[in-house]
């Protein structure tokens, strides 16, 4: 059974003909086929969107990777119809490019896929291999933003490691006051269908983004833990950190936070070699930078981002709280503490978000970022003799956070 969207969300009742997008179906509703348009750069470096195609679920071997998925919800979980979806990748200096775009579908599901193109590779080099990318999801009444990053391995699109690797964005709020929702100011109406004429033709493009201000601030990106044993602390010579992204729609809105970027540029390596009895949060400096852009369908939006890794300096931010007590019961079970002999490296899986971590105060927006930068081979701790260490999520292998006992 389908209703209008209208009687549902009071802030779709002023009025108008029904468009696409405004219907929605109870969660009841299964799959059916989601039309999607990847757009890639070729062998030129030229963006052209591809010939529309359908595709049934994500994950599919016969059609490009999946990019980005989400259903569609409003407060009461229903579900949003024939909504368009747009990704776009900023381009400093240029109009943004659109990845890919797509509608949901009566499930309230968008798929979008997109192909690994030259021109995005060349793109992302200089983070990592990650792309930083915008989607908005709306209709002529409203939409969601949301920043997110992405990166190609193994034939396939991965998110963020604090998301799991999942480009899957699961339900994703469109209603007022919900993070990163801002009302439809654009001169076009998003198309209900979508053009299939090469480059900036399709029916929704934005401009460059226009910088408005640029900030250093410290953000932290992990913390060490020492009693009877030395330890260090290794960050780069790529950055490998996942930060929060503000978001609002005017000068005067609210701001809210709306997705991450991941920061992977690459300097130098920085170390902490820490004596025993250590417990200490350490940060390094990133670049943040405020933005504006204008989307022809959807109007301005104003954005804060961390963009850049910028010295390959550690500095001890004040004390790291230990709540293990140095490993004391419940944590020294099997469960959170291990005893290593001769040394142990931390270089993997995820470690804790250190949420609100980052003051935008700077800015004149009452706002803090959260930041996380999991273990890897460019961010890593090592305990170089036998020593006892427990978690606080898990063992000392994969919890988010390390102590020592």
């Amino acid at each position: 059974m389908m209703k209008t969207a209208r009687s549902r969300l009071g802030w779709l009742a002023s009025g108008g003909k029904q468009g696409p997008g405004r219907r929605r179906v109870l969660a009841s509703v299964g799959w059916a086929a989601v039309l999607v348009v990847g757009v890639a750069g070729g062998a030129s470096g030229n963006a052209s969107p591809s010939r529309l195609s359908s595709q049934a679920r994500p994950g599919s071997r016969a059609a490009n990777p999946v990019i980005v998925s989400l259903t569609l919800v409003d407060q009461k979980e229903g579900h949003f119809v024939d909504t368009p979806g747009w990704l776009y990748l900023p381009i400093p200096g240029k109009s943004s490019l659109l990845v890919a775009a797509g509608r949901t579908d009566k499930g309230g599901r968008l798929v979008l896929t997109a192909p690994m193109s030259s021109l995005l590779r060349k793109l992302s080099a200089s983070n990592g291999g990650w792309l930083n990318l915008d989607l908005l999801v709306g209709d002529a009444r409203f939409y969601v933003y949301r920043s997110v990053a992405r990166k190609f391995s193994a034939n396939a699109w991965i998110g963020t490691e604090d998301a799991g690797g999942a480009v899957d964005l699961k339900p994703l709020v469109l209603a007022p006051d919900a993070p990163g929702v801002a009302p439809t100011s654009g001169k076009r109406k998003p198309a209900s269908r979508f053009t299939q004429s090469a480059g900036r033709s399709a029916s929704c493009t934005e401009t460059a983004p226009v910088t408005l201000a640029s900030k250093k601030l410290p953000t932290p990106v992990g913390e060490l833990h020492t009693r009877a044993v030395t330890a260090s602390f290794t960050y780069g010579p790529t950055a490998g950190s996942t930060v929060d992204t503000a978001f609002t729609y005017g000068t005067s809105s609210p701001w809210t936070l709306a997705g991450t970027t991941n920061v992977a540029n690459s300097i130098a390596a920085a170390t902490v070699n820490a004596p025993t009895n250590f417990n200490e949060l350490f940060k390094s400096s990133f670049r943040y930078v405020k933005e504006r852009t204008f989307n022809t369908c959807y109007g301005y939006r104003y954005t804060i981002k961390a963009k850049k890794w910028l010295q390959a300096k550690l500095v001890d931010s004040g004390p790291a709280v230990d709540p293990t007590s140095n490993c004391a019961p419940p944590y020294n079970t099997a469960a959170h503490e291990a005893m290593f002999n001769g040394s142990f490296t931390r270089n993997a899986n995820p470690a804790i978000k250190y949420v609100g971590s980052v003051s935008l105060a700077p800015f004149g927006v009452p706002v803090s970022l959260g930041a996380a930068s999991g273990y890897s081979a460019n961010v890593k701790a090592k305990w170089p003799a036998s020593v006892v260490l427990c978690g606080d999520t898990g063992p000392p292998s994969s919890s988010q956070r390390i102590f020592a006992g």
